[in-house]
């Protein structure tokens, strides 16, 4: 994202900020894969694969990032930055939610409780 603020030419500067954006949607989309261990990457069989709250959730990153932001560039220009920061929030919550959830789910079909769940 760096990149975009010493670019001087318009066409390079849209094609960083655009690649950015869309960096974020595919870090969204490997752990959206990786939540139900799969390597099928077409969009509609890893939202199937989903629970509801993540599904919403993935289906925003494709709509904004992906499609909106990368593909038709209508991204705001008045304020990159700090809409990039958002976005970088909701995606690390995203990841951190999944792991969270995928971990849960191992212990519980392992039987392991944690040392918090006796308190």
């Amino acid at each position: 994202m760096e990149l975009y603020k010493v670019e001087e030419d318009p066409t390079t500067r849209d094609r960083l900020v655009r690649e950015a954006f869309d960096g974020l949607f595919h870090a969204a989309r490997l752990a959206s894969m990786a939540y139900p261990s799969t390597e099928v990457a077409r969009w509609s069989a890893i939202k199937a694969q989903l629970p509801h709250l993540h599904k919403v959730a993935f289906d925003n990153f494709i709509k904004a990032l992906h499609i909106k932001y990368f593909y038709n560039g209508e991204y705001p220009r008045d304020r990159i930055e700090g809409e990039f920061k958002r976005w970088l929030k909701l995606t690390e919550e995203y990841v951190d939610r999944l792991e969270s959830d995928t971990r849960m789910r191992k212990d519980h079909a392992s039987g392991y409780r944690s040392p918090q769940s006796h308190l």
